[in-house]
């Protein structure tokens, strides 16, 4: 299929049926066929795109479809909503979903800790010797795991990179390109820092987090905490204009 991508594109998006993409990183020229397909055929939902890697981030990519998301999707459905508020309402410790985290496998199929340990152990260094390879070449990737062992230890924490670098024996420079390959990769997130003055948010230093909860608990070794709980939150209530007080309410969100 990668090889199909390089060499006939359009032959590979043309179709008229919807189609998924993964790892769409792997061939940016891909991208601008989907947007000539999309231009041809403007339905809506007609293309899933998935990968490692926030394309919007990668500097090898010339068409990220910057502007055409909204264009592509279709309308979200706000009956959500209501599927959500109308569950059984089982409640659950906000710390066991910390540790099964939102990977599907982890969550939803795997009840023991020893079992998403492998998963968790397996997920880790297949990014580290494959999806990370594609983004640049990593000499030491002991240096690398270390560094986001580090990282996971300070969850919730504002980030200071010339602290980090001291503490795992690294240069600023190496812990500052790293930590971008780790949020163009989608395993890391910068919280920015907020203030009523615009300027002061961009200066200011943000918080730390990670992309999933089970990944950062496994990595660290360590138990769910406070931070923990702000890290599921952030990717609950990223847009936090649906959170109302009838959401709030609703029987799912005792969960947290």
């Amino acid at each position: 299929m990668l090889d199909a991508a390089r060499r006939d594109p359009e032959a590979l998006v043309g179709g008229h049926g919807p189609i998924t993409l993964d790892e769409v990183q792997r061939e940016p020229g891909l991208l601008s066929a989907v947007k000539r397909a999309f231009d041809r055929n403007r339905s809506a939902g007609r293309f899933l795109l998935t990968g490692s890697a926030n394309l919007l981030l990668m500097r090898h990519v010339s068409e990220s479809l910057a502007g055409r998301w909204e264009e592509l999707l279709d309308t979200p459905d706000e009956g959500w909503r209501d599927l959500l508020a109308a569950g059984d309402g089982h409640e659950e410790d906000w710390c066991a979903l910390a540790y099964r985290g939102g990977f599907p496998t982890p969550a939803l199929e795997l009840a023991r800790p020893a079992e998403r340990a492998i998963w968790f152990d397996g997920y880790v260094r297949t990014y580290l010797e494959r999806d990370l390879q594609d983004l640049a070449t990593i000499s030491s990737l002991p240096d690398f795991r270390r560094l986001m062992q580090a990282a996971c230890l300070r969850l919730g924490q504002l980030l200071n990179q010339t602290e980090l670098g001291r503490d795992v024996a690294l240069p600023q420079p190496t812990v500052h390109r790293w930590l971008n390959l780790l949020e163009t990769s989608y395993l890391l997130v910068r919280l920015p820092a907020y203030a009523v003055n615009r300027t002061k948010r961009l200066i200011k230093a943000p918080k730390l987090y990670w992309g999933d909860t089970g990944i950062a608990l496994h990595l660290a070794g360590s138990e769910p905490q406070g931070p923990h709980l702000e890290n599921l939150l952030l990717h609950t209530g990223s847009s936090v204009e649906w959170l109302t007080p009838d959401v709030l309410a609703a029987p799912w969100w005792r969960v947290l």
